[in-house]
């Protein structure tokens, strides 16, 4: 069986760090794997949140899986 995973779109109007934490999203509070999904780089394995440095008037997509601890 495929692992599941879960695509999310960042988006800013600032040159900024933006920054997801997992309490916002129920039920998503163990280690989460990243990937830009974009460039295909794995940006390692996070616990309770994930940030990232995007341009001004920029955006970033995530490919989020399980990760281990």
């Amino acid at each position: 069986m495929k692992p599941l995973f879960l695509t999310i779109g960042l988006f800013t109007t600032y040159h900024q760090d933006v920054t997801m934490w997992w309490q916002t999203f129920a039920g998503m509070l163990a280690m989460i794997k990243h990937m830009d999904t974009w460039t295909g780089k794995s940006l390692g394995a996070f616990t309770d949140k994930f940030s990232v440095n995007i341009n001004n008037h920029g955006a970033g997509f995530y490919r989020l899986s399980a990760g281990k601890k």
